[in-house]
């Protein structure tokens, strides 16, 4: 059990002028001590436990295998993106899939997910999900994308990658663009498909 993080996350410092000087956190939540007294910030523990007690509650039946687990759990992926806003305020997304005790299943709750906080408040986040807190919310299902095998034979988990882009029109819209797929009707005969 860390002191700082039991989670896979990002981490980060803030910059005021566009990366020339860097700056951390000192000590509170969601801060992760460093060798140079500047620490990084990270998303605090209490926002993912936050996720996983509203997304990832749950008994799983796997109707192939006959079995049911308990979904308590998840594991953050690889794929990311994070960038400020023009206010300053960091945003995340990033891959979940919800977990049990041994395995992570792509349930619809597995997806890309994101992260954000107003930079007034990092050094003292309030609770999680108000306007002094980190906030989270879920953006797309992964479940049927990342299910299937690519060309190689590799889950698509591994060749998706989000990105995010802000509007210009409007502060209060941000886009988020993947490459996630999602099952349609098949109007054609069944029998006419290959594996």
């Amino acid at each position: 059990t860390s002191t700082v993080s039991n989670y896979h996350t990002g981490i980060f410092r803030m910059s005021e002028d566009h990366g020339a000087s860097w700056h951390g956190c000192s000590g509170s939540e969601g801060c992760a001590p460093s060798s140079d007294g500047n620490g990084y910030y990270f998303i605090p523990d209490a926002v993912f436990d936050d996720l996983v007690a509203n997304q990832f509650n749950y008994d799983y039946t796997d109707d192939c295998a006959g079995t049911t687990s308990t979904i308590n759990s998840f594991f953050t992926y690889y794929e990311d993106d994070f960038k400020v806003d023009r206010n300053g305020n960091p945003h995340f997304t990033i891959q979940i899939l919800g977990c049990d005790a041994e395995f992570c299943y792509y349930v619809p709750e597995s997806g890309i997910y994101h992260f954000t906080i107003d930079r007034n408040y990092l050094d003292n986040p309030g609770p999680v999900n108000t306007p002094t807190g980190w906030n989270w919310s879920f953006v797309i299902s992964g479940s049927d994308t990342w299910s299937e095998a690519d060309m190689t034979g590799e889950t698509y988990i591994w060749n998706n990658h989000s990105s995010m882009a802000f509007s210009v029109e409007d502060t209060d819209v941000m886009y988020v663009v993947s490459n996630m797929a999602t099952r349609g009707d098949f109007a054609g005969d069944p029998a006419n498909l290959e594996d």
